[in-house]
């Protein structure tokens, strides 16, 4: 059955199509009896408006893409709920696109979003962008992006992120509270900045120590295969009291290499890491965690961007560092 148009109902009720518009938005000149037979004419015909044709006209699809490098069960779910409950209130629907973290999925991505007119971005940026150079075209359009989690080298964007280097720094100094000496870092992609500031955090704190002459050298995985594929032999050969993990992902690579090389936690190690909140609680063993809040950076993105399509004279990216966070200690760590 073909979607039925405003034309379609002027020709049945026997008035211009002008004023079935004005009937349906109960315009005070179309006498009472007209809109009762157009809305009835027009629900028995299951007719719904073109939003998007009447966005168009209004110049505004408001429609938001959301590029992320892919729908895992780690952080992004949260997020997207985050982002949904804030486009809700505000009258946007979300187009989700991921990357398969790569660099030319993120530009086809953006390709589809500039294609389908949105009003706006939520970009976490692919492994593979170290430079924000493919965004410009964008501003260009003056169509506005938001990053959020994830930043790159010289991004002049709106940015909404977890303070990396203090949530990586308190993760450490409660390592080192616990008396462990020998605490080894597991991170994701060195060529993220992300990473690179979580790398900071867990630096900075081994040093004020005073036992930086003895730290174990980190190790960089970019997938929760090559964690643990890569963990194993890396134990073996440091040995260490205490482990840090930087994200979800490598975490869940980590804890089956700590567990097939049977050290006991809390017993034997300590473990902490970084994470949103939901997989700690089902690894085995569960590991206490720095918990920052998808759900809430997800609507602090959201709101950035809303204001951003709302006020694009305000030509001064913000950086807005999500701060709010604290350890959870978990039963078994």
């Amino acid at each position: 059955m073909k979607r039925a148009t405003i034309k379609d109902i002027s020709l049945i009720v026997g008035v211009n199509p002008s004023t079935v518009s004005r009937a349906l938005h109960d315009h005070p000149d179309i006498s009472p009896a007209i809109k009762a037979e157009v809305k009835r004419v027009a629900e028995e015909l299951k007719y719904h408006p073109n939003q998007m044709a009447a966005n168009l006209r209004k110049n505004r699809s408001q429609l938001i893409g959301l590029i992320i490098p892919e729908i895992t069960m780690f952080f992004f779910p949260s997020v997207i709920r985050g982002i949904e409950a804030v486009l809700k209130e505000e009258g946007f629907r979300l187009l989700v696109l991921q990357s398969n973290d790569s660099l030319e999925g993120e530009k086809s991505n953006l390709r589809i979003c500039s294609d389908y007119l949105v009003d706006g971005v939520l970009l976490s940026l692919s492994s593979e962008s170290t430079s924000a150079a493919h965004l410009e075209e964008f501003r260009e359009m003056g169509i506005p992006i938001v990053l959020f989690d994830k930043s790159a080298p010289g991004a002049d964007f709106d940015e909404v992120l977890i303070d990396d280097v203090q949530a990586s720094l308190d993760c450490v100094r409660y390592l080192i509270s616990l008396g462990c000496k020998r605490i080894a870092g597991l991170f994701g992609n060195p060529d993220m900045v992300i990473t690179q500031n979580r790398l900071e955090g867990f630096r900075k704190a081994i040093e004020e120590s005073g036992d930086a002459g003895n730290m174990i050298p980190p190790l960089f995985a970019k997938t929760k295969e090559e964690a643990r594929n890569r963990s194993r032999e890396w134990i073996r050969k440091y040995k260490p009291d205490a482990f840090f993990f930087m994200s979800d992902e490598v975490a869940a690579g980590l804890l089956p290499a700590v567990k097939s090389e049977k050290l006991a936690v809390p017993d034997q190690c300590k473990i902490i890491g970084i994470s949103d909140g939901q997989l700690p609680y089902i690894l085995d063993p569960p590991v206490s965690f720095f918990h920052h809040d998808g759900f809430e950076m997800g609507q602090m993105a959201a709101r950035q961007l809303i204001h951003r399509i709302k006020n694009q004279n305000d030509s001064q990216p913000a950086r807005i560092l999500f701060q709010k966070g604290s350890i959870q200690f978990l039963e078994s760590a």
